[in-house]
């Protein structure tokens, strides 16, 4: 099984996510010697924070491109970016150690081949995925075991989701779903007042505490977006900012529904954590070999992601 198509399928590599959270404006500090992987504007944002050239690797000429026009014309004829093309799961080997290696492609794990390309006390930033959502870890080795963990350090909502080649791992391809029924709608497991922008936390904490957990897009329902939920056959449950909404009466749909609510009530009942609350360690997939990626497992808020910065 390829468990990189993230970063070497097109159909994956092009599908956008939300950018970075604010707060990687911190962790990239002046003087660090940086790597950037995948699309975006972010290599020249990094420019400005370290002070210096950035290292930069993209998967096709366009994407070099587009990264370059990003810089303008007396940042390209600087070489502000030092950006070639490539199998973004190498990275840049012969420009390394990185004092932090950023990547801007949601991914399933992290690869092997960045961390050895890390100095140590580095950083790997990237979007993971977890039930649908992909949320922004920073990782690296906790100074006290040596062990890899990461803490969440941003989460918004998917902007779209990975058709049947995705890049969802262990888990169902998440595609459109049944039509919910309106009149099925249960709002009394919602916690109190719950306002939309708690929907990511929400979504977040049923993601980490049940693996069955994906993101789906109803048919017929394109105001909706992606959308948490929990499926069996042709029937589903999703749980929304305003209620949960089963597909029919069939009792596994409505058992279904009871798991999300048991999964509301208890996110509301544990003070509503935060997505930043969260973090994970990182380990080989289960029989691996060799191993090509460290997927985040262990998903806790009960355990401190101890990190250089």
């Amino acid at each position: 099984m390829d468990h990189l198509p993230a970063l070497r399928a097109p159909e994956t590599a092009a599908r956008p996510i939300a950018g970075p959270p604010p707060v990687l404006a911190g962790l990239v500090r002046p003087g660090d010697w940086a790597l950037q992987l995948g699309p975006g504007p972010v290599a020249s944002q990094m420019v400005r924070w370290t002070g210096q050239t950035v290292v930069s690797l993209q998967r096709t000429a366009a994407d070099v491109e587009a990264v370059r026009a990003a810089l303008g014309p007396a940042g390209r004829n600087a070489g502000l970016v030092d950006v070639e093309a490539g199998d973004l799961y190498d990275g840049r080997p012969e420009a390394g150690p990185y004092d932090v290696i950023v990547v801007t492609t949601a991914v399933t794990g992290l690869s092997l081949r960045w961390l050895d390309q890390l100095r140590a006390g580095g950083v790997i930033v990237a979007p993971v995925t977890l039930g649908g959502l992909h949320p922004w870890i920073v990782a690296g080795r906790d100074p006290r075991d040596g062990r890899l963990c990461g803490r969440v350090i941003g989460c918004d909502l998917p902007a779209a989701l990975p058709t049947a080649g995705g890049i969802l791992y262990n888990q169902p391809p998440a595609l459109p779903g049944a039509r919910p029924a309106p009149e099925l709608r249960q709002t009394s497991a919602l916690p109190h007042r719950m306002t939309p922008d708690q929907y990511p936390a929400l979504w977040m904490f049923a993601a980490a505490t049940d693996d069955t957990i994906t993101g789906v897009v109803p048919d017929g329902m394109p105001t909706w977006g992606p959308t948490c939920a929990l499926t069996t056959g042709d029937s589903a449950a999703y749980l929304r900012p305003d209620g949960i909404w089963p597909t029919d009466t069939n009792p596994a749909t409505e058992t279904l529904a009871h798991c999300l609510a048991d999964l509301a009530l208890e996110w509301g009942g544990r003070l509503r954590p935060d997505v930043t609350d969260w973090t994970c360690r990182l380990d080989q997939i289960p029989g691996e070999d060799p191993a090509v990626l460290v997927i985040p497992t262990g998903w806790s808020m009960a355990r401190p992601a101890i990190l250089p910065r």
